[in-house]
């Protein structure tokens, strides 16, 4: 058991979130503390989105996991940032085969 657990950016990818987070409260003591970071659409039901984007909601999954202070902290000044970060990265050809 432990006293804190910190995903960051990863969580989404597991095959099964349900028991993720499942998994997730049973290894916290009582009164242990769970600290994720991922990304929602901003647009709720956004079809340009994968199911599993697209419908996902981080605080029911984890209530329903046996969580009880769930709190879900927006930050869209990250968006602006990462947004400059990807457009700089794809202007330097980051990702794509590159001659040397």
């Amino acid at each position: 058991m432990v006293d804190a657990a910190v995903c960051i950016d990863a969580f989404h990818f597991a095959a099964d979130l349900p028991r993720a987070a499942a998994e997730a409260f049973r290894i916290l003591r009582e009164g242990g503390r769970l600290v994720l970071t991922d990304w929602q659409s901003r647009t709720p039901g956004d079809d340009r989105l994968s199911p599993m984007r697209r419908d996902l909601n981080w605080a029911g999954l984890l209530r329903e996991a046996g969580f009880a202070d769930v709190v879900v902290d927006a930050r869209p000044e990250w968006h602006v940032t990462f947004t400059r970060v990807y457009r700089t990265a794809l202007e330097a050809g980051v990702g794509r085969d590159v001659e040397l």
